[in-house]
C-alpha cells in the first residue's frame, strides 16, 4: 500500500511540475519535452543522437 501511494504521489508531482515548466518556458519546453523521455530516457519518445545538455542548449532553456 505504501509503494502505491507513494508512486502516486510522484506522479501526480511529474505531471504538476510539466503543468508549471510549461507555463514558465512554453513551446521552448514543448520542444524540449517532445525529444527527452520523462522518466525513462528515449522510451516514448523521439530517439535523437543529442545528449540533454545539448538540447537545452538548442532550445536556450535556463531553469532557475
Amino acid at each position: 500500500m505504501f509503494v502505491a501511494a507513494t508512486a502516486g504521489y510522484i506522479l501526480l508531482g511529474i505531471n504538476l511540475e510539466e503543468r508549471d515548466l510549461v507555463q514558465l518556458f512554453g513551446d521552448k519546453y514543448l520542444r524540449y519535452r517532445a525529444e527527452v523521455g520523462m522518466l525513462l530516457p528515449r522510451l516514448g519518445r523521439k530517439a535523437t543522437e543529442t545528449s540533454t545538455a545539448d538540447t537545452i542548449r538548442r532550445y536556450d532553456l535556463q531553469f532557475p
